[in-house]
């Protein structure tokens, strides 16, 4: 079972050695790929540095804040070319715990997608204000109402892909950028019929660097929804689909 996966960076020279490390002490066998959209304050040179130390560590070095969107269609990309069965993201801050990923990759085995839920039973967050939790219920009720995928957790970036149903795909069409877009992608499995499952999983705030975060990312992320939906209303799922 070959699996790749994706750690989207931009700024975070605090967080990524310790993180890489992390991985590779309980997924010694998994490939990596480091996408750094030419952070200003040094985070590629720890990710190049890194590849000289782990042959299953590859660096792709894109023009400043390319975008989480564009770095996960990247990966999906460089997964499906490269030939791997599984492909995982998780964000760089230590907010997904890499202790969880045996459970994921072997919840993987008998399903299409994995969701790492902060919000199924055994699931929680850590260090969130108030503030951060009405956002985050925002977009929930959003995802609910414009999309109406049930999962329990549509937000979160800890999750893991079946590569056989993301050659499926059709990424030229599926193009939204920022966070949302691994939201569609959730959507469009569910319309598809594709074996969604959840697993539990703690959600620890930062603790180093600054989030990416913030209102203006979450209302691009509802009007992306929004024209999203009405494409599928117009031309149905199979309309991101390849033919």
């Amino acid at each position: 079972m070959r699996t790749l996966i994706m750690l989207p960076t931009y700024n975070e020279k605090e967080n990524l050695e310790d993180l890489v490390t992390e991985i590779l002490a309980v997924a010694p066998e998994v490939s990596i790929l480091i996408i750094d959209d030419s952070s200003p304050d040094g985070t590629g040179a720890i990710a190049l540095k890194l590849a000289k130390l782990h042959e299953q560590i590859t660096v792709i070095e894109r023009p400043p804040k390319s975008g989480r969107g564009t770095a996960s269609t990247s990966g999906y990309k460089y997964a499906i070319n490269k030939g791997f069965d599984y492909y995982m993201e998780m964000d760089v801050d230590h907010s997904h715990s890499p202790k969880e990923l045996p459970a994921i990759l072997e919840a993987a085995k008998n399903a299409d997608m994995v969701i790492a839920s902060r919000f199924l039973k055994g699931g929680s967050v850590e260090g969130w204000n108030l503030k951060r939790r009405l956002l985050h219920l925002a977009a929930d009720i959003a995802v609910r109402l414009i999309l109406g995928t049930p999962n329990t957790d549509h937000t979160n970036g800890y999750r893991c892909y079946r590569v056989g149903k993301l050659k499926k795909i059709d990424f030229k069409k599926l193009s939204f950028d920022g966070y949302v877009a691994h939201t569609l992608l959730e959507n469009i499995y569910h319309r598809a019929g594709y074996i969604i499952k959840e697993v539990p999983s703690t959600f620890y705030n930062r603790t180093k660097g600054k989030s990416k975060m913030n209102k203006s990312e979450a209302l691009e992320g509802i009007k992306n929804m929004i024209k999203f939906r009405l494409l599928t209303l117009r031309h149905g799922y199979k309309y991101f689909l390849q033919h």
